[in-house]
């Protein structure tokens, strides 16, 4: 594939989204410039899941061996087990229906460190901080604040729900309180004290009345343990969007009293915690303004009820390295590029939307999975739909919708 000279593309974020997206075009031969804020890749922030869906996309990219080494993997098909609140009791098990299939968990520090590892290091910038940018003959020139400005044919926010690329381009939204927040923390699997009823070695989900759950999973080849625990607020309080806020473990025991001795063996084990309040946002109208475009929790940020945010920005970045390498087959690529980000929007729009519509509806069905075989069944299906997604097949259609067959049966040739 060849279309003349090669783009410049600038991404904001040197998170998940934006080094899953360089890391995939660099594969495909396509060039990705990152610019991250901080002085270092780096992410807050605790345990990480991902789902089937993100593994196969990860362990596509050539870094399988590296990646798995940072993780601890399901076994026997689990996607994850259920037990009751007070008694610990199993009554569900949710299972991938591919016996290939598996989850993966590790924090997310280091799962990012090792996406920046495999990339370029002349394409990863830092102590770059978004100031503005500016559309202009088709290039969109970027300003950081250290005063410096990079010139790209295209802009891509990945910076995260509080993106700036967002604010600067489409628009400066309220968040939507949910009224709930999360206590979260990782531990050294030695530090973790007993004594515990149950095999914690799969991820564990305790829902309970009064909309709360705790979820638990291994992570870092089971070397270490993830603890969350989402709980309700009442709505004359607002719990701050921030992952560096300190919490108090005596007062979540005090709200999970209720729990087996398990659970709060669980975080009688962690000496502090944070906690953070959730948000998301209610859609945008679109994701591209001309050759700038939005991709991962930029575009689309969610609650955490489902465990499938960092999983939609793997699929949004895998699909716009794709897009972008399929733009080569276009003579006329630099006439349309806002076409083809449409391409890419039109591939992940309403599915990323979705997984993030039935997060927030999830946070009550949860509630009703105490004791309630419909409920399962709705996450069943849900986790079915996220898991099986394939990004590459959306691309195709949508490059058929927009060019037609002529165009399309050159990038199968």
């Amino acid at each position: 594939m060849s279309s003349g000279e090669p783009l410049i593309i600038a991404v904001i974020g040197g998170g998940v989204a934006g080094l899953t997206l360089a890391l995939a075009a660099h594969q495909r031969g396509v060039r990705v410039d990152v610019f991250e804020r901080n002085a270092e890749i780096t992410e807050v922030g605790a345990g990480l899941a991902l789902g089937a869906n993100a593994v196969r996309i990860i362990e596509s990219l050539g870094i399988k061996d590296e990646f798995r080494a940072i993780s601890s993997l399901s076994t026997n098909q689990v996607q994850n087990i259920y037990r009751r609140y007070n008694t610990s009791e199993e009554y569900h098990r949710g299972l991938y229906s591919n016996p290939d299939d598996h989850s993966a968990y590790h924090h997310r520090a280091d799962f990012v460190k090792l996406l920046a590892s495999a990339i370029p290091s002349d394409q990863i910038h830092l102590n770059k901080k978004f100031k503005s940018a500016n559309q202009s003959q088709d290039k969109v020139t970027v300003a950081f604040e250290d005063g410096s400005e990079f010139e790209a044919d295209i802009l891509v926010g990945a910076d995260g729900i509080h993106s700036k690329v967002r604010k600067y381009f489409f628009r400066d939204d309220n968040p939507v309180n949910s009224y709930q927040v999360m206590y979260r923390e990782v531990i050294d699997i030695k530090d973790l004290k007993g004594p515990f009823e149950n095999d914690l070695s799969q991820t564990t989900i305790w829902p309970a009345p009064g909309k709360r759950h705790v979820v638990t999973f291994p992570i870092d080849q089971g070397r270490r343990f993830a603890a969350a625990a989402i709980v309700p607020v009442s709505e004359d309080k607002k719990a701050e969007e921030s992952w560096l806020l300190d919490g108090n473990v005596s007062d979540l025991l005090e709200i999970l009293d209720d729990y087996h001795e398990d659970v709060k063996n669980i975080f009688r084990s962690f000496k502090k915690i944070k906690i953070y309040g959730l948000y998301d946002r209610e859609k945008l109208d679109t994701w591209v303004d001309g050759n700038v475009l939005l991709i991962g929790d930029a575009a689309h940020p969610g609650l955490p009820h489902q465990g499938a945010n960092a999983g939609q920005a793997i699929e949004d970045a895998y699909a716009l390295a794709i897009t972008l390498k399929y733009s080569e087959v276009d003579d006329d690529r630099r006439k349309n590029l806002n076409k083809w980000l449409k391409v890419f929007e039109r591939a992940r729009k309403d599915h990323a939307e979705g997984v993030a519509l039935t997060s927030r509806r999830m946070g009550h069905v949860f509630n009703e999975l105490v004791d309630n075989e419909k409920a399962v069944k709705i996450i069943k299906d849900n986790f079915r739909w996220i898991f099986n997604s394939d990004p590459s097949t959306e691309v195709q259609k949508a490059v058929f919708e927009y060019f037609g067959y002529e165009l399309a049966f050159k990038l199968i040739e």
